[in-house]
């Protein structure tokens, strides 16, 4: 891109014009010296050769004396195509070409790769890769509530310190977030006391997990978690309930979502027992941040209990599931060096893992990211990082 300034006057006040270059654009600005006065034209051609020669004219016309560089523009894009070669992949001790490796030899690999690499256009960092590994023949098959159990984001509690937690919150409600006043204590306490009795008179099995968002490098933080409940009906069917805590919108990913599917066949009965639990649940408080929610709530089916877990977290956007991209696509034209650096794990992943997929986990600013596929041996292998995007 080329630009040139000129600064001139009408007789009355200064003004300073500014005329870009930009491949086949040509964009005229001018702009008031010590007044607001501000004008904007472009102007587009067919081919870098009309638009350079309007460039310099319009320049001889404010500027007779001036005199275009030296190197042409094609002698410049060749200077990219050199400064984008100065970067070279970095070497190991292995073929990055080999496929289909054990999991042994993978995670060994991964190890030598991953260190010093981060995830592109973080706002810290303070977190590095580090490599994921689930073995099925020791921790069974891989689910999406195992790996939130296992890796902190979830654990059981009781359901007496669940009702106290939800009385304690729904009291805390901050006014002007919500569509009512919030309930008296009287009515919080009925509320959890219908609520109790009504999945006890519907249900078995019924469990409480508290969903965890934590920062690795700042555990102690207290940031935003919230409740939900599963619960299997007496015809078989598991149902799940959880509070709306918000939107991904400042999620940064190029890759495609991938929706969590379930062959679930509704019946009547389920959608009586929704429209019952939707009435008792207006006005609780599931989350331990009040602020966090608008108190509405999200209720679901499924045929089993993972699978209402992964539908319920999927839905409120606290688990989000894509296909896998490589990691350097998202800078391939912004930062070579990045791409070159962060290669050697985008090649190890993508040849010697299949049904890979990208798991983000996380809300509002902070993501922790898991890139995980399976190997030839049956097991999941992959990466993880955290992210922080906070708009």
């Amino acid at each position: 891109m080329s630009s040139h300034t000129i600064y001139f006057d009408d007789g009355k006040y200064n003004y300073i014009k500014t005329i870009t270059l930009s491949d086949c654009t040509v964009s005229i600005t001018i702009d008031g010296v010590g007044f607001k006065a501000y004008s904007f034209e472009t102007h587009e051609f067919a081919n870098e050769t009309e638009a350079m020669e309007f460039y310099e004219t319009t320049i001889r016309r404010e500027n007779p004396s001036y005199q275009p560089p030296t190197e042409s523009l094609s002698t410049e894009l060749d200077d990219e195509e050199e400064e984008k070669e100065i970067f070279s992949p970095r070497s190991f001790d292995f073929d990055l070409n080999e496929q289909n490796l054990s999991t042994e030899e993978l995670v060994n690999r991964l190890a030598v790769v991953l260190p010093g690499l981060e995830i592109y256009e973080s706002e810290s960092s303070c977190y590095p890769f580090k490599t994921f590994v689930w073995k099925v023949d020791e921790q069974g098959e891989f689910t999406i509530d195992k790996l939130l159990l296992a890796q902190g984001f979830m654990k059981s509690v009781v359901w007496d310190d669940f009702l106290q937690s939800v009385i304690t919150n729904s009291s805390n409600l901050i006014t002007y977030l919500t569509l009512e006043a919030n309930l008296t204590p009287e009515e919080i306490s009925q509320k959890c006391q219908t609520l109790e009795t009504t999945l006890q008179t519907q249900c078995k099995n019924i469990a409480v997990y508290k969903i965890i968002q934590f920062d690795p490098v700042s555990p102690d933080q207290n940031l935003d978690n919230f409740y939900i409940i599963i619960a299997e009906t007496h015809q078989g069917n598991w149902l799940g309930i959880a509070p709306k805590i918000g939107s991904m919108d400042n999620i940064r990913t190029d890759t495609e979502r991938v929706q969590v599917s379930t062959d679930f066949i509704s019946i009547d009965s389920n959608q009586t027992l929704i429209n019952t639990l939707e009435n008792v649940l207006k006005g609780l408080e599931f989350a331990t941040t009040p602020d966090t929610t608008t108190r509405e709530f999200y209720l679901a089916f499924a045929n089993s209990q993972e699978q209402t877990i992964y539908q319920l977290l999927d839905a409120i956007d606290f688990v989000i599931t894509c296909s896998f991209a490589p990691f350097g696509s998202v800078a391939e034209y912004e930062d070579p060096e990045f791409c070159y650096n962060i290669d050697p794990l985008d090649q190890l992943l993508q040849l010697n893992l299949t049904n890979l997929r990208e798991y983000v986990i996380g809300t509002y600013s902070l993501y922790h990211l898991y890139a995980i596929g399976n190997t030839q041996n049956g097991d999941f292998v992959g990466v993880s990082t955290v992210a922080v995007w906070s708009g």
